[in-house]
């Protein structure tokens, strides 16, 4: 096994410049769509917040950098891995396949933590819970979804 250490550092500072206050890349970005450069940069960080979390899940994971561990261990890991980071994506942007409102948002975020607890901690409740959290959010969208489209017939 070799150290994690920087890949760590390294996709950390590839990440400030996405975050405020250095945020070249928000500020460019908002410079070409004539933007304000403060809702930018606090947008492109919530988009990105994935990203922060990545070198921890390598480093509890290493299955994810393509380092053997036995066949169940590994697919919990990647399953947990693009869970959390949609759970948690789900939770920041506030958006799924429609609007979510605060009670959704909240379940994400403990989908989310559980997820990435999981990682940390390497008990499959949490795994279930987080799970089981993303699916009742993804049955509420849909369910959501579905209403949306009656009324807009309607």
């Amino acid at each position: 096994m070799r150290c994690h250490t920087p890949d760590l550092t390294i996709t950390l500072a590839v990440f400030a410049f996405l975050t405020p206050p250095v945020a070249v890349v928000a500020l460019i970005a908002a410079k070409l769509a004539e933007a304000d450069y403060i809702k930018a940069a606090i947008e492109a960080t919530k988009v990105a917040i994935g990203g922060f979390l990545i070198p921890f899940m390598f480093a509890y994971a290493p299955v994810l950098l393509f380092q053997r561990q036995e066949l169940s261990s590994a697919m919990m890991a990647i399953v947990a891995s693009v869970s959390c980071l949609l759970a948690f994506e789900i939770s920041f942007v506030g958006y799924f396949s429609s609007k979510c409102d605060f009670f959704e948002r909240f379940i994400a975020l403990m989908s989310g933590i559980s997820l990435f607890c999981f990682f940390i901690l390497n008990k499959q409740l949490l795994f279930i819970r987080g799970l089981s959290l993303l699916a009742f959010l993804i049955l509420i969208q849909i369910h959501k979804k579905k209403g949306l489209i009656r009324e807009a017939k309607d």
